[in-house]
């Protein structure tokens, strides 16, 4: 079943979105503060990054969540709301 989900390399996914940093921003502290305040301006231009398990990947998913987050990107190119893209963490 094709789930309509977009994947691609980290690579990739830098090179298209162009996050304004290499390293996730932390889930606490100044960091959380600057994701959410740019998740109230700019919504589109805010990823997280989503362990899936314990043992599995961890995954940049579009958007600010909350559950088995372990950080955060702000991107200087948004995303589409009508896109489903997501982006193995793997480097």
């Amino acid at each position: 079943m094709k789930s309509g989900f977009t994947f691609m390399t980290m690579s990739e996914w830098r090179n298209k979105f162009n996050p304004t940093t290499e390293t996730p921003l932390a889930t606490s502290g100044d960091d959380l503060a600057a994701v959410n305040r740019m998740a109230m301006t700019a919504p589109f231009n805010v990823w997280t990054v989503v362990a899936i398990g314990t043992d599995g990947p961890q995954l940049v998913l579009p958007g600010l969540h909350f559950i088995n987050r372990s950080g955060f990107y702000i991107t200087n190119t948004p995303f589409s709301a009508k896109s489903a893209i997501g982006a193995y963490h793997d480097e």
